[in-house]
């Protein structure tokens, strides 16, 4: 609930252990918390979210920005290889999400499929999903571009808190290939680097929701 509250991964949410990760935390077993609401519209979601958050479980929360490794993308020198969209429909700014696209990961076998037109912001927001590191959107492109790209990414993050399993040398694994050469092949790059990413952070919360 809170990820879709504040629009926030789960490894860029920093708090308790027994919010991020239930089954680990208690002895007893997790909370299951079931959310039964009419919202008025799905603009007014996230925020109708927050407030029930606060409200019922007296959440606090702040943002925090943290210097970290990450991938960032440019355009490579050349320019881009991919084609811009005719413009999409007006979706909904609550949902950045939906879009008239196919992106498809398997993170059993690292296999990721991006099919059809997005922004290179949301690219870049897909990527970090599925990806060790973030991904920094800085190729400053507007508008949507059509985008077929098939590749492998092995990922190493590790569940919570977007620490890396493993330590590795980013040039180097960047020289390895696979995802950087296909996006390459695309009029982009993806390098190593180091970047704010903002984090919420929970200053306070409470297990059991107050009543109605």
């Amino acid at each position: 609930m809170i990820q879709e509250a504040y629009n926030v991964k789960l490894w860029r949410i920093a708090g308790p252990a027994w919010v991020l990760d239930p089954s680990t935390a208690m002895a007893d077993g997790p909370f299951i918390y079931a959310l039964d609401a009419r919202f008025s519209g799905k603009r007014d979601v996230p925020q109708m979210m927050r407030n029930m958050l606060a409200d019922r479980f007296h959440l606090v929360v702040h943002h925090e920005s943290r210097i970290e490794a990450a991938y960032v993308l440019t355009v490579e020198p050349g320019g881009l290889k991919i084609k811009p969209s005719p413009p999409a429909p007006p979706v909904d700014a609550s949902f950045p999400l939906e879009i008239k696209h196919l992106v498809g990961s398997d993170r059993a076998t690292g296999d990721i499929h991006f099919h059809g037109a997005m922004s290179l912001s949301y690219f870049a927001f897909t990527l970090s999903s599925v990806m060790d590191l973030e991904v920094i959107d800085k190729t400053a492109q507007t508008g949507d571009f059509f985008v077929l790209l098939d590749a492998n990414i092995p990922s190493s993050r590790a569940p919570l808190g977007g620490s890396i399993l493993r330590t590795r040398d980013l040039n180097a694994v960047a020289r390895e290939g696979g995802i950087f050469n296909e996006i390459q092949k695309l009029g982009l790059r993806l390098r190593p680097g180091r970047e704010p990413i903002d984090h919420l952070v929970i200053d306070s919360v409470e297990r059991n929701p107050t009543s109605n």
